[in-house]
């Protein structure tokens, strides 16, 4: 990927100082998966909550792999839509 475009996407305005880190919507998602994360260490113990960790953390990469693809899509069909 072309390193001017991953340069933008680490300028950036960070989701969690968004408006939509602010939504209803989104407190309501991280509240129920916070809720599970709760339940599943107290069913199955540190031990899982620290696996269950990981994992989110690994995923939570993947996702900004997939945020950094759409940015540079919107980029691009920005500057398709200027040259015309």
């Amino acid at each position: 990927m072309e390193g001017h475009l991953e340069e933008l996407f680490a300028k950036a305005q960070p989701f969690g100082r968004g408006e939509l880190a602010l939504s209803e919507g989104y407190t309501q998602c991280a509240g129920a998966a916070f809720g599970v994360e709760d339940q599943m260490e107290q069913r199955f113990g540190p031990a899982a909550a620290r696996l269950l960790d990981e994992y989110i953390q690994a995923h939570e990469e993947v996702e900004r792999f997939k945020a950094l693809h759409y940015f540079c899509q919107g980029y691009l069909a920005g500057r398709a839509e200027e040259e015309k």
